[in-house]
């Protein structure tokens, strides 16, 4: 069986709450493409670039904003930045995951990762549909990196 890293910065633990299903996370923090906790993070792995010893493992990205129109799919594609330049094979949420195509309620959810909604204060928590979405995504994760071997 394969390991698999989750980090993740939350303030409101609703990036928490998707982290089981996911393989890497991000959230969108007052504007910034990362939070600065993610950003540190990810800022040390210099010596991983240098090995190449995150070449050709699997990652993905999901998101959360406090608003509809937050930045979710930038915050998502500039994590995507970093995981190409490891070498990475990145794993999105193809559309055959019908919750993408929910238009019946006010949901995140993009083929680039899973993303959820917060509202500013934290109060909205992610919905069925969104961890649905979530959970696709860990599965997708899950099933290349077992036809991959790695």
């Amino acid at each position: 069986m394969s390991k698999m890293l989750a980090p993740y910065h939350s303030l409101s633990r609703h990036i928490e709450t998707m982290a089981g299903a996911i393989a890497d996370g991000a959230r969108d923090d007052s504007g910034a493409t990362r939070s600065g906790k993610m950003r540190n993070f990810l800022d040390r792995t210099g010596n991983l670039w240098q090995e190449g010893k995150l070449v050709g493992k699997i990652g993905g990205v999901f998101a959360s904003t406090a608003t509809q129109h937050g930045g979710q799919e930038t915050t998502i594609t500039s994590s995507h930045t970093f995981l190409f330049h490891q070498g990475m094979t990145v794993v999105g949420v193809p559309y055959i995951c019908q919750e993408l195509m929910n238009m019946g309620e006010i949901s995140g959810g993009t083929p680039y990762g899973a993303t959820t909604l917060s509202k500013g204060d934290g109060s909205r928590p992610p919905g069925a549909n969104e961890l649905a979405i979530a959970r696709f995504q860990g599965w997708q994760v899950a099933e290349i990196t077992q036809k991959l071997g790695v």
